[in-house]
C-alpha cells in the first residue's frame, strides 16, 4: 500500500513593516518656520535650492504635506481666513509671478487637511512691497509691513475678502522710523527678504 503523506504546508510571507515614521527632516532641508496645531506644528522647510514644502510635525514624528513646491519660502501663518471652520495656511515666498516676473515677496494661501492642502489663492502682490507680516486678533486678517515708494511706508490690516487680501486699514503711514507702538508692532511681525521692496509699486 502506498504511504499517504499529508500536503505539504509553506508558511505565510512575512507581513511587510512599514518603515517608521521619521523624527526630523530628511537631509538637506532646513525648517524655516512653524506654526502650532493643536496637537503639533505645521512647519515650512526649504532645500538648498531655496524651494519650501510643508511638514506636519506631530507625536513625534514629521510627516510630508501633499502640496506644490514653494520657491523661495520664507514665511508661514495658520488662520481660518475663509471663515469655514478650517485652518488654512498661508506661506509668504520670495519670487516671480506670470504676469510679474520681477521677484518680491507674495502671499499664498492653501486649504489644510492633515496631511494635504490645495491651493486657495496665489497672490501676485499686496498693494505694496511687504517685507513683513503677521497675525492679528482678528480672524483672517494680517497686519503688514510694505513699501509704497523708495522713502515712504506703512503698517496695514488686510482682510480676506471673498478671494484675496484688501486693505481695510492702515494704522500707520509715512517716512522715517516708525513712532512707539507701530515700531514694536513691526518688530514681533515675520520678516522676509528685503531685495527690491523700497521700488515703487
Amino acid at each position: 500500500m502506498a504511504a499517504c503523506h499529508a500536503p505539504a504546508t509553506h508558511a505565510p510571507p512575512p507581513l511587510q513593516q512599514a518603515p517608521p515614521p521619521a523624527t526630523a527632516l530628511p537631509s538637506g532641508l532646513a525648517r524655516v518656520a512653524a506654526a502650532p496645531l493643536r496637537d503639533g506644528a505645521l512647519w515650512l522647510a526649504r532645500d538648498a535650492g531655496g524651494t519650501g514644502s510643508l511638514w506636519l510635525a506631530r507625536g513625534g514624528a514629521v510627516l510630508p504635506v501633499r502640496c506644490e513646491p514653494l520657491p523661495g519660502a520664507w514665511g508661514l501663518l495658520l488662520d481660518d481666513v475663509d471663515g469655514d471652520g478650517r485652518l488654512d495656511a498661508i506661506v509668504a515666498l520670495h519670487k516671480p509671478a506670470k504676469f510679474d516676473p520681477v521677484p518680491a515677496n507674495r502671499l499664498h494661501v492653501y486649504g489644510f487637511d492633515g496631511d494635504r492642502c490645495a491651493p486657495l489663492w496665489r497672490g501676485t502682490r499686496l498693494a505694496g512691497r511687504f517685507d513683513a507680516f503677521g497675525s492679528t486678533e482678528a480672524r483672517g486678517t494680517l497686519l503688514v509691513h510694505e513699501w509704497l515708494s523708495p522713502t515712504r511706508h506703512r503698517l496695514a490690516r488686510y482682510r480676506w475678502q471673498d478671494f484675496g487680501f484688501v486693505v481695510t486699514q492702515v494704522d500707520w503711514s509715512g517716512e522715517g522710523e516708525l513712532p512707539g507702538d507701530h515700531a514694536q508692532a513691526l518688530q514681533r511681525l515675520i520678516h522676509g527678504p528685503a531685495g527690491n521692496l523700497r521700488e515703487s509699486s
